[in-house]
């Protein structure tokens, strides 16, 4: 049980405007900078919509999985594993030979397996897949058009950018109060 002057601290903490305007700052830049990747991964998608695709063969194709450690509450250590896909694919252009291991602009990397292993039954060694290339640089190609997880980075950004205006306007509130009682 929270003691009543544990409370009131906790309170009188939160109403502190340097405390608000701290949570306004870190959730909108926090959201900015999530929507700034978004908005990145988008053009890129746009740009490759249109390009040339050959066919091309998987060379090599595997899941590795990484044991990864975050900071959680109470500065506590939670290890969680990263599954990362490293697909290596060839492919000519022009009677040129390239070679690549970009799968697409999104976020390929995940704490589960099964979107690993979908990825692994598509594209497996020896496979043929179709390669776009982007006609201006043979060498930068993809095996995927289409992003992935991007709507969740866009969900994430708003969100953010919104309880990050809802700081800002109890900041102001704040600041407006002491002004207006002293």
């Amino acid at each position: 049980m929270i003691s009543i002057d544990i409370y009131k601290f906790i309170i009188s903490f939160i109403t502190l405007p340097v405390f608000t305007f701290s949570c306004f700052a870190v959730f909108s830049v926090r959201g900015f900078f999530v929507f700034y990747q978004y908005a990145a991964i988008l053009s890129k998608d746009r740009k490759a919509k249109d390009w040339p695709s050959v066919i091309g063969t998987i060379v090599s194709s595997s899941l590795k999985k990484q044991h990864r450690a975050t900071i959680a509450q109470g500065n506590r250590t939670e290890w969680h594993d990263l599954f990362i896909p490293h697909i290596k694919y060839t492919y000519a252009v022009n009677e040129t030979i390239h070679e690549s291991s970009n799968i697409g602009h999104g976020i390929y990397t995940r704490r589960s397996d099964a979107f690993g292993k979908k990825l692994m039954e598509h594209f497996s060694n020896g496979a043929s897949v179709p390669v776009y290339y982007n006609p201006a640089d043979p060498q930068m190609s993809i095996l995927e058009k289409r992003s992935t997880r991007t709507y969740g980075m866009y969900i994430y950004s708003i969100a953010s950018m919104f309880v990050g205006l809802i700081f800002l306007g109890v900041w102001l509130y704040q600041i407006f109060v002491r002004l207006f009682e002293g």
